[in-house]
């Protein structure tokens, strides 16, 4: 399969390393880049589907306990679409 991000999901995960390196350190945003580097690397493989959410109508993978990846897959492609914080009320309220 073939991985794509959309222009949200990439800003997202930018703003979310910016955010790690101002309050933490690069370590941190490393690691959290390793995350989903790992998750998308199972994606591509088969080995891992993600849990479907009939009310978004996507797939979302936890990367970590703050952020959910949400993804949709159309032919062979997989559409990474955002990074979601998970404190954040639901898309959907």
């Amino acid at each position: 399969m073939k991985i794509k991000f959309t222009k949200q999901a990439i800003i997202e995960r930018d703003q979310n390393i910016q955010y790690l390196l101002d309050e933490w350190n690069i370590s941190v945003a490393s690691q959290f880049l390793d995350e989903i580097d790992e998750r998308i690397e199972l994606l591509e493989k088969g080995i891992l589907e993600g849990n479907y959410d009939t009310d978004l109508g996507m797939y979302r993978i936890l990367i970590v306990s703050q952020i959910t990846m949400h993804f949709v897959v159309e032919n062979q492609t997989i559409f990474i679409t955002n990074f979601w914080n998970n404190y954040k009320k639901p898309l959907w309220l």
